[in-house]
């Protein structure tokens, strides 16, 4: 069992992997790691550690839409780049902070989500996860609740006369969450995979992950495996977001324990800790030995929650949320948060 950032992974919305692969965040001399309290800790020789006052992150969040990313500390505070806000989330202790094109999204510790710029329905159960974006024009705060159930909260413009309305996809998951323009996706309690481009829905019922963007589809399965299905509605099939070549990425390493996408990329975290990101045709875009704990992606964004509760990010070319030609490879992002971020 991971302590630390990857103990609480799966509820901030991402998932730890199989527990027997869980190695990453093990005491070795000399090295940093993060503890249940989320504070860093130094390891000496004798296998002691030490804890300092660096506050290790949480969780990462990513918008498929504008690109912005957010990092939530384990003592509630955040810090976000991008997006489009006006108006700051209220004080409270915060388990994920995402931005997006319609304000800041904050989901607390006893599972309310807080959007000042949007509206939400009213008597929401305890959430678990969620993540925001676009949804046919619309802005959607997609969220799993800590009940195993799914829903999409959807807020309109003032003209439109409607307000918001609340949709619930049947169903118990244990992983769920929708991409830019109207696609959902989810891990059900049982194992099975479903989404909204449905005859894209692989079969098996030994899923743990998933990854989508608008030409990106990959599980993760229980063994560790990753596998690639044909990419989505837009890729290839418009006109508009040609496919960069005609293979599928290929993971062959691992076994991992997360998958996530961009618009142009899919990445996997092994149980090692080491993050690799390919382009859909295959070719690699990056390769990270970290260690991480988790990792999010979206637009042309990824970003990794190191194992000593520091955060890196990277972009690829390609800045829109449907991939148009060649991403390019991924580079460095400099952080604009300080050296206690």
């Amino acid at each position: 069992m991971l302590g630390g950032v990857c103990a609480l992974a799966a509820a901030c919305g991402g998932n730890p992997g199989p527990p027997e692969t869980d190695t990453v965040n093990v005491c070795q001399p000399g090295t940093l790691r993060c503890n249940a309290a989320f504070m860093r800790e130094v390891c000496a020789s004798d296998g002691t550690c030490t804890e300092t006052e660096f506050r290790c992150a949480r969780s990462v969040a990513v918008d498929d839409e504008t690109g912005g990313y957010c990092i939530t500390k384990g003592d509630g505070t955040y810090r976000c780049s991008g997006g489009n806000v006006t108006m700051p989330l209220p004080q409270d202790s915060y388990l994920r902070v995402q931005t997006s094109a319609s304000g800041l999204i904050g989901l607390t510790a006893d599972g309310r989500l807080v959007a000042p710029e949007m509206s939400l329905s009213s008597d929401l159960p305890p959430a678990a996860a969620f993540r925001a974006t676009n949804m046919g024009g619309y802005h959607t705060i997609c969220a799993l609740f800590r009940d195993g159930s799914f829903g999409e909260n959807r807020s309109f413009p003032a003209e439109r006369g409607v307000g918001v309305e609340f949709v619930t996809i049947p169903g118990k998951f244990s992983r769920a969450f929708c991409a830019y323009e109207g696609l959902t996706v989810g891990v059900l309690t049982d194992g099975t995979l479903l989404s909204s481009v449905g005859s894209a829905n692989p079969g098996g019922d030994d899923w743990i992950d998933v990854a989508l963007s608008d030409a990106v589809y990959c599980g993760l399965q229980a063994t560790g495996e990753i596998v690639c299905m044909d990419p989505l509605l837009t890729c290839g099939s418009t006109g508009i977001t040609p496919c960069v070549g005609p293979a599928l990425p290929s993971f062959t390493g691992g076994p991992y324990r997360s998958v996530t996408a961009t618009a142009g990329a899919a990445c996997a975290l092994d149980a090692q800790g080491a993050l690799t990101c390919l382009r859909y045709d295959g070719a690699p875009m990056l390769a990270d030995s970290g260690p991480y704990t988790a990792v999010e992606a979206g637009l042309s964004v990824v970003c990794g929650i190191r194992v000593d509760g520091s955060v890196a990010c990277f972009r690829h070319g390609g800045d829109s949320p449907i991939v148009n030609g060649d991403p390019g490879i991924f580079v460095p992002i400099e952080l604009p948060f300080g050296s206690d971020w």
